[in-house]
């Protein structure tokens, strides 16, 4: 799951706010030169890893150190970091419990970093209100609490036996509900590859995993496809890059792209002190 992220945000991260590549001609992990290197992590990953350094056992996490992670992370300058984010932070570094302030800041911020969650076993209930706090750092909308739930009783599933079909039935009764999130899992299951959005929208993320999931059947088709839609395209392909990931092993994930991944080792290193637990 964590390495089908890291790969996916490393080969969608040369397209980011880019056009479409119809042909799928990108294909190879080469960074972003001379700013990123290949291979070299960005907010996506470096916040995801904030969280998963956060989760002491599989049954808690500790909000309060997501929150010391984040600022840590801020007041070093990473090299690429949204507008939400941003200022969620300097609100937590304000004093304010809550990052977030706005219903209207409805970016993926909060949805990249999450998946590390989803290794946590407790209630759904109990799910819910981790998710909620930890997405209240910087994102308070309520469509964003509800597309990371989502979004981690999606991984749950996968990471208990469910297969790409068992994952696509489960988001599409998800879209039995009357949310903003219904009509997300409809526009990624009616929409071709050229109508699927692309943008730093969350709502846009949870259309791309629905689309991938009923497109795709491996993760290098499903990571490539997404990344090669362009826009906000290494977030893009990082949510839809765990699920696969997850799907499928990191036998999938192709080792010329393997061989590059600069984080692969703090990855391993945390989840060998959570090993014991898992």
């Amino acid at each position: 799951m964590l390495l089908g992220h890291h790969a996916g945000e490393a080969l969608g991260v040369t397209l980011e706010f880019g056009y479409p590549v119809k042909d799928l001609s990108h294909r190879d992990i080469i960074g972003r030169p001379p700013e990123l290197r290949a291979g070299q992590a960005t907010d996506d990953l470096e916040m995801t890893i904030a969280v998963l350094q956060a989760i002491e056992n599989i049954r808690s996490i500790d909000v309060e150190t997501v929150k010391k992670n984040f600022i840590e992370w801020y007041l070093k300058g990473p090299i690429d970091i949204g507008l939400t984010v941003r200022r969620g932070i300097q609100n937590l570094i304000s004093g304010n419990a809550d990052g977030g302030t706005h219903e209207s800041d409805q970016g993926n911020g909060s949805l990249m970093r999450c998946s590390p969650l989803a290794i946590l076993e407790v209630s759904d209930q109990e799910l819910w209100q981790i998710v909620s706090h930890q997405t209240r750092l910087t994102h308070c909308s309520s469509a964003c609490v509800e597309a990371d739930v989502l979004y981690l009783k999606l991984l749950r599933k996968i990471l208990n036996g469910a297969t790409r079909l068992d994952a696509l039935d489960f988001m599409v009764s998800s879209a039995e509900c009357n949310t903003p999130i219904s009509s997300a899992i409809v526009k990624g299951w009616e929409s071709t590859w050229d109508q699927l959005p692309c943008t730093g929208w969350v709502l846009d993320g949870i259309s791309s995993i629905v689309w991938a999931l009923k497109n795709c059947d491996s993760y290098e088709e499903a990571v490539i496809a997404i990344a090669n839609r362009g826009g906000d395209a290494d977030t893009n392909a990082a949510i839809v890059g765990s699920v696969f990931g997850a799907l499928y092993g990191d036998e999938s994930i192709p080792e010329r792209w393997l061989v590059k991944l600069e984080e692969t080792k703090k990855i391993e290193r945390h989840l060998t002190k959570l090993a014991p637990h898992l």
